[in-house]
């Protein structure tokens, strides 16, 4: 027998050329770096029948649906113009990207991604998800379609560290099935650390944050379409579009945000971290306070904020401009 382990696992995500249509082949450069932990979770939608006068129920399997969580470090592959999978998997979350070139050759190497509303740029992605086990045809392989997400991104400062998370829905192409892990090489960038990191938080230097999260959203559904051998057909974003953020600050004693809470005015949040090319900054410009707890982190007392980003005000950018 063969034991599968967790960390050997392996996920390959590209996002299709058409959307609704699977992506057919795998490719070792499709990897995905997700932190262990990663889970694919297959659930049709199953009707039992109970039929009246006999002991022995049955269930009819319907729809092949599959929810997916996903996360991964902030890093980019460190050479100009290569963001790895961060952008496959923001193009996944209906983000838009607008690309510029900031040196003096051609090749583009700053990449802003934003909340896109149009059906035009929204991307889905096939995933191919591997057990872990390297042995020839031992790893069962999960193969999804029309896989799309939500985002969240996390910056922890106690670990100095960011990442970002997926949760979202996808179509179970195929029964899953035992196959052979591509032949990968792993990344050896190491994630640039929150060390040094240049912060402003709501224009005001007393604050020390300690954690800051942006949940972009939105929720995911997958539709029906009967005719097909899974009974679904693409996933699409189930609700409006509401990006919030949370952060744990120290409280200084220059810090008021009850002033800004009760004003109902509006701030930026910006994190720019790491050095080209591997550098990224994530920023919104109207951020807005919408709770304030009194909290503590370590004995130290801190504020607990709740906000929203107005107009869904955020941006993502890379920068891999050769240094």
């Amino acid at each position: 027998m063969a034991f599968q382990l967790e960390s050997l696992g392996l996920i390959l995500l590209r996002n299709q050329t058409t959307r609704g249509t699977v992506e057919e082949t795998p490719v070792a450069g499709d990897v995905f770096e997700a932190e262990v932990g990663a889970s694919i979770s297959i659930d049709p939608r199953v009707k039992d029948v109970d039929l009246v006068g006999s002991p022995q129920n049955a269930s009819v399997i319907g729809p092949r649906e599959c929810g997916i969580s996903l996360s991964m470090p902030f890093r980019t592959g460190a050479l100009e113009g290569n963001q790895l999978q961060m952008d496959q998997a923001l193009l996944s979350c209906y983000m838009a990207v607008a690309a510029s070139d900031t040196d003096a050759d051609s090749t583009d190497d700053r990449f802003i991604y934003t909340p896109s509303y149009k059906d035009s740029e929204w991307k889905d992605s096939t995933i191919w998800a591997y057990s872990g086990c390297q042995d020839t045809s031992l790893s069962m392989c999960y193969v999804l379609q029309n896989c799309s997400f939500g985002a969240k991104v996390s910056l922890d400062f106690n670990d100095a560290y960011a990442s970002l998370a997926l949760e979202g829905k996808g179509v179970l192409s195929a029964t899953p099935a035992l196959a052979t892990q591509p032949t990968v090489t792993p990344s050896v960038i190491v994630p640039p650390a929150l060390i040094g990191a240049t912060i402003n938080f709501l224009g005001d230097s007393d604050y020390i944050p300690v954690k800051i999260d942006f949940d972009l959203g939105p929720d995911i559904y997958a539709t029906l379409k009967p005719t097909a051998a899974s009974g679904l057909g693409i996933t699409a974003p189930g609700a409006k579009r509401k990006i919030k953020w949370s952060a744990k600050v120290y409280h200084d004693s220059g810090v008021t945000p009850y002033t800004t809470l009760l004003a109902g005015t509006t701030g930026t949040i910006s994190v720019s971290w790491g050095t080209v090319p591997n550098k990224f900054t994530v920023s919104t410009t109207k951020a807005q306070i919408r709770t304030c707890k009194i909290s503590a982190e370590n004995n130290v007392t801190s504020y607990d904020l709740e906000g929203i980003c107005v107009d869904n005000d955020f941006a993502i950018q890379i920068d891999t401009a050769v240094a």
